[in-house]
């Protein structure tokens, strides 16, 4: 999913997300990350820890040492979109994918939220993509640890829980096969 130093086309095992939040204050974003937990709960208190930690910074990278093992989430929760693509110039050497997501709807008692996913097709083809969505669907209709976790937010804060503070899971993403291509390409699906 990247190349090393020496100009080695490699993956890794795990990856963690670097993803964005919004200074409401300032009305600008910064890009933040946190570090990948097998466990859903302390993968999600991370999150909201680093958000909080972070949620004034003014720069555009504020926590340190972002490791190499990182791929780009971002989100736009005002809008809904059947479409959306960023043109990333790198000289085309920008290989990890960028999933971007937007307004979630509710729906005949279903959660419905827009996803994009931009891969560049060297490393990557639409069949791959649609096996990562569909164990993403997968994922999303049987996980059962963040339905309590929810729960548990719920009777603690004795309301709803925090709808604009939407969990980041990257345990879906490790479950992504590459193959070789030519060139690239986009993909919007949701």
């Amino acid at each position: 999913m990247s190349i090393n130093a020496d100009g080695n086309l490699g993956f890794w095992d795990e990856i963690n997300p670097s993803y964005t939040i919004f200074n409401k204050e300032k009305e600008m974003f910064s890009s933040i990350w946190t570090m990948y937990s097998t466990s859903f709960i302390q993968f999600y208190e991370n999150c909201i820890s680093d958000t909080a930690r972070y949620s004034n910074a003014v720069n555009l990278t504020p926590k340190p040492n972002e490791p190499l093992n990182t791929f780009n989430i971002s989100c736009l929760p005002w809008v809904s979109f059947t479409g959306f693509n960023l043109n990333v110039f790198t000289d085309g050497c920008y290989l990890p994918p960028i999933f971007t997501i937007g307004k979630f709807i509710e729906q005949d008692k279903k959660v419905l939220m827009p996803l994009s996913v931009q891969v560049h097709h060297s490393v990557c083809d639409g069949y791959h993509v649609g096996r990562f969505v569909n164990a993403l669907q997968d994922f999303a209709d049987s996980y059962n640890d963040g339905a309590q976790y929810a729960k548990t937010i719920i009777v603690q804060n004795q309301g709803a829980p925090h709808r604009d503070r939407l969990p980041h899971c990257s345990d879906c993403f490790d479950h992504i096969q590459y193959a070789p291509g030519s060139a690239r390409c986009d993909f919007a699906l949701f």
